[in-house]
């Protein structure tokens, strides 16, 4: 086992090695190869809206049995994203709009740069992927924990990123006014 502070929120997590190594080898601690332990992977930080958790929990708990319904639930959260964002499911003419369009709207506002643009793009066709049975094309499992990855980088970007700023400016206001 392995404990490690996290760079991105400053909080402890705990791995195991799940790398072999012959007996004679020092072993080595490679944190792509090692399993994440603690905090259980399917908590999200509490900065990020409980409908956007909530979805994201339920994803969360088929992700290893069923990658198709995993995949359909994290497009899914995608959309809980966008609405909790603004970017409804429905635009100012009443009509429906789809995932992407709604992407979009979050780029267009800077909510999301390029590079997360492309993640949601592969998240939203794995999804779509996961939720029809045409063609016996499947959700690799494989392919689980980069829409996990790609997934948490956008709730990252969008909510923690923020909140930590806020926090951080918070807390710098307060000591200025004690200096």
């Amino acid at each position: 086992m392995f404990f490690v502070k996290c760079t991105t929120c400053g909080e402890p997590s705990v791995y195991s090695k799940v790398e072999e190594h012959a007996p004679d080898e020092y072993p080595t601690f490679h944190l792509p190869h090692a399993r994440l332990l603690w905090p259980t992977p399917d908590e999200l930080h509490q900065s990020v809206p409980r409908r956007v958790a909530r979805v994201y929990a339920e994803a969360s708990r088929i992700k290893s049995q069923a990658p198709n319904a995993f995949a359909n639930q994290i497009r899914r959260a995608l959309e809980a994203v966008c609405a909790e964002q603004g970017a409804g499911r429905k635009n100012a003419d009443g009509k429906l709009q789809s995932l992407p369009s709604r992407l979009k709207t979050l780029e267009n506002r800077g909510l999301l740069p390029g590079t997360l643009v492309a993640m949601t793009a592969i998240v939203k066709l794995l999804g779509d992927i996961g939720s029809h049975a045409d063609d016996d094309v499947e959700v690799d499992p494989e392919w689980v924990d980069v829409i996990d990855d790609f997934f948490r980088a956008v709730v990252e970007y969008v909510y923690v990123g923020p909140w930590k700023v806020a926090e951080a400016q918070r807390a710098l206001r307060e000591l200025d006014q004690t200096t």
